[in-house]
């Protein structure tokens, strides 16, 4: 997955991608953010 955060802050989708693992820890996810706050969502 691939997420060009443009106006939409990374460690929002950070956040929620957290949450969406912890209730689904089967799925594997590949995740690449870049964009606005990305340091903070790389904290996740």
């Amino acid at each position: 997955m691939n997420i060009f955060g443009g106006i939409t802050k990374c460690d929002e989708i950070a956040h929620g991608l957290v949450e969406f693992k912890s209730e689904n820890p089967e799925i594997q996810l590949y995740v690449r953010l870049t964009g606005t706050n990305e340091d903070l969502a790389k904290k996740y």
